[in-house]
């Protein structure tokens, strides 16, 4: 949610899409419970079909989709249901999931190592300093988990993401990272 909070005037997000975020960062991993090597497909299927109280149909979509595209392969219209959608809610979904494929980079080792992030908007990029949690020894873990699903966050910006460590290292990861 920092990393939204950084990021939603220039990506014209709204109140509604911080809390469609949150609710997705919730649930994203839910498809765990029925198997780890396609977890996000699953999550959606769960999410989509839940009796979720207090959300529209509408949002309950939106947040299935975000949580189906934390990892794996990027939005495609080709995909099943995310083709269907109106192209307003599809580019919501898209800078939604870009955050939280970052975000999810960033609790690379479920540890909530990272106390806090900042932004800072260059010429030619988007750099996003990181610092640990009070207590955490080392955040390289969850920089480099970031910086290897950066890729759908810089198509979305329009520019390079740079992962900063709290001693100033630039951290790269050299594979892709999106099909995990």
């Amino acid at each position: 949610l920092q990393l939204f909070d950084a990021l939603a005037s220039r990506l014209d997000l709204t109140p509604e899409d911080r809390r469609a975020l949150a609710d997705a960062a919730l649930l994203h991993d839910v498809g765990y419970h029925i198997n780890y090597e396609k977890h996000h497909k699953h999550s959606f299927h769960l999410i989509s079909h839940a009796e979720l109280l207090g959300m529209t149909p509408s949002e309950q979509i939106v947040i299935a989709h975000v949580a189906r595209y934390h990892r794996g392969a990027p939005p495609k219209a080709k995909h099943r249901g995310f083709g269907q959608l109106d192209r307003a809610m599809r580019e919501r979904i898209v800078k939604l999931s870009a955050l939280l494929r970052f975000a999810d980079g960033m609790d690379r080792g479920h540890v909530a190592a990272v106390g806090s992030l900042s932004v800072k908007w260059t010429s030619d990029s988007l750099r996003v300093l990181v610092q640990e949690a009070e207590g955490a020894t080392s955040v390289r873990l969850e920089c480099w988990g970031a910086s290897r699903k950066r890729h759908l966050l810089e198509a979305v910006l329009g520019r390079p993401v740079v992962v900063v460590m709290p001693d100033g290292t630039e951290v790269s990861a050299d594979d892709d990272g999106e099909s995990e």
